[in-house]
């Protein structure tokens, strides 16, 4: 088996407002749909079908969730919730997949945060994969808590904040869509040796087919971890 196996994806799902614009409809039906439809068949895909022990999902940013208005940002996060208690009664996820809710909790809303530890908690147990649903995350923040947290150890270790970082495990493919080539505040520590995709297809068209062309360019690159 080869060293650079796919275990660990992240998908940044980016575009859905142009999407919207291209497709005349509201933000909010946008918000639906994906919450509905896309990001469930694709912890399917993903974690069930193709078996890849862990995926991460850009749920929402810190900066999101600290710059944006309410008129902006409750849709999705309305969706959001929306779609943690339709996967609470979806068994093929809860027997499943185990659901872990990574970034800066304290900033959401309280009906956000009780759905979002309700799914974690009914999951926990699960060993065929693990999604971590990044939520008022950034990759700058974590790195941070880590090391406040390695401070107040008093752990002088080499990279001893690694400890303490909520993504244990390296990203080897980052996929993102909606044309723009850029990390944003995505797990920067854990990417080093990322592979990466940059999509010119809004999220919504981030299908099993496309998704299928990714997994096998990566399977046909090279990794050489610095070697």
């Amino acid at each position: 088996m080869r060293e650079y196996m796919l275990k660990h994806v992240l998908i940044i799902p980016d575009g859905n407002r142009r999407y919207a614009e291209k497709k005349n409809i509201d933000m909010p039906v946008v918000y639906k749909l994906i919450s509905d439809d896309i990001t469930t068949k694709l912890i399917k895909y993903l974690i069930i079908d193709k078996n890849i022990k862990e995926m991460s999902f850009f749920a929402i940013s810190r900066d999101n969730v600290l710059k944006r208005t309410g008129k902006d940002l409750d849709p999705i996060l309305d969706a959001q919730v929306k779609a943690y208690e339709d996967w609470l009664k979806t068994d093929a996820l809860t027997k499943n997949v185990t659901f872990k809710f990574i970034g800066d909790l304290d900033l959401l809303p309280k009906e956000y945060v009780k759905v979002a530890l309700k799914l974690q908690e009914k999951t926990k147990k699960n060993k065929n994969g693990t999604l971590n649903i990044l939520t008022a995350y950034d990759g700058r923040w974590e790195i941070r808590e880590a090391s406040k947290k390695a401070a107040e150890k008093n752990d002088l270790s080499e990279n001893a904040f690694e400890k303490y970082l909520l993504i244990k495990t390296p990203i080897d493919l980052i996929i993102r869509t909606g044309g723009e080539k850029r990390f944003s505040t995505c797990p920067i520590y854990q990417s080093a040796y990322s592979e990466l995709v940059f999509l010119d297809k809004f999220y919504p068209e981030l299908t099993s087919d496309v998704l299928d062309g990714i997994l096998k360019d990566y399977e046909s690159r090279h990794r050489r971890f610095g070697k």
